[in-house]
């Protein structure tokens, strides 16, 4: 495929502004697709592509000013989508994938989402999906868009594909009675906003286990990002917002990022504009920051044995020397054809519940999912 034919050129507005950003800056630092060049994509490289046009080339042009101290990355801006129906989206994305780039993908529908999903679907068997929103858009209508939620398709998928969802920011004044029923049932993780408000370092392991991320600015805070339809008083702040993002772009096993919700008509003085220009610096500078201890083997790993007697069980939990991150190895007789799955990130903390005979739930739910 010749990616340049699905993929509209960087304004010739925007690709001024890059070019006059300044030595150290983004959109000086990046490669473009312009009307008579395309980048090249080396294994390793990320890859900026629009949808929305206006939601996207707004925030575009914000991240153009931000600094570039990536000096390992190779960045590409490869400009908007020429068509965004899934059966035109899905092999480009696919290609990328295949081609070891990591998408990521920004605007304003959240419907986008679904492409994105089903592109890395078709190179792994099951993939696990974080999701960064102040509601559930599953099992009811969404009253940002009058639509069925954005994640109905995703939702429905059997467990061999969806294995598994870790829903962050949730707001529960926003989660029905059915969706937190479906949640349980699923055995999927939920963090709700005072949850990250009292330890964020709890989210990370959430995201760390995540194949794919996506971000709806409706996490936010009303006044930290007006910019979105049916803004909210409550929701992330920020800071908060950063570090989740930086989590996410520091798992090597992380492979695509989804952000969206931005409505430019909304915004004010390119507030939420800037703001997402803003993570997506943060989830590349923690790209930037990885250190390639996926756990495809336990070498460099140190074990930590915890007998549970009470239970008939015996975890171990697995501490890397690169990082110092720890995870949890399930039992054996976990499902053979998930082993890609098998150890799952965990806390410290989690081991130190764990050795004094209290299990968090989020063990819990992952030892339902090995029987």
């Amino acid at each position: 495929m010749l990616l340049k034919n699905w993929l509209t050129p960087v304004q010739q507005m925007l690709v001024d502004q890059a070019r006059n950003a300044g030595e150290g800056h983004f959109g000086s630092s990046v490669a473009l697709h312009e009307e008579n060049s395309f980048p090249d994509l080396p294994k390793g490289s990320i890859a900026l592509i629009g949808f929305d046009d206006k939601a996207a080339n707004l925030i575009r042009s914000e991240l153009y000013l931000l600094s570039f101290p990536f000096g390992k990355c190779r960045i590409a801006d490869l400009g908007n989508l020429r068509r965004e129906n899934d059966s035109f989206v899905i092999p480009l994305l696919k290609e990328l994938l295949q081609g070891k780039v990591l998408p990521i993908l920004i605007g304003k529908e959240p419907e986008r989402l679904r492409a994105l999903f089903m592109a890395e679907l078709q190179l792994l068997r099951s993939l696990k999906l974080a999701l960064i929103d102040e509601r559930m858009a599953l099992l009811e209508k969404d009253p940002r868009t009058g639509k069925k939620g954005y994640l109905e398709d995703i939702g429905q998928l059997p467990a061999e594909k969806l294995f598994h969802l870790s829903l962050l920011g949730i707001q529960g004044h926003f989660l029905s009675a059915q969706q937190f029923e479906w949640l349980e049932k699923q055995d999927f993780d939920v963090m709700r906003l005072g949850a990250i408000r009292e330890d964020i370092t709890l989210a990370e392991p959430l995201l760390r286990d995540a194949d794919l991320l996506a971000f709806h600015l409706s996490a936010l805070k009303m006044s930290e990002a007006p910019g979105v339809k049916c803004a909210t008083p409550n929701g992330l702040y920020a800071e908060e917002a950063c570090q989740l993002a930086r989590y996410a772009g520091m798992s090597d096993k992380l492979t695509a990022f989804s952000l969206f919700g931005l409505n430019p008509p909304l915004d004010r003085a390119n507030q939420t504009a800037q703001l997402a220009a803003q993570i997506i610096w943060y989830f590349i500078e923690g790209v930037n920051r990885r250190v390639k201890d996926y756990p495809y083997s336990t070498s460099q790993m140190t074990e930590y044995i915890v007998p549970l007697p009470q239970e008939n069980l015996q975890l171990s939990f697995w501490k890397s020397e690169k990082s110092g991150r720890w995870w949890l190895q399930m039992p054996l007789h976990a499902q053979q054809a998930e082993e890609r799955h098998r150890l799952i990130p965990c806390s410290y903390r989690d081991y130190v519940e764990a050795r004094s005979g209290e299990l968090p739930d989020s063990i819990w739910r992952w030892l339902d999912k090995s029987k």
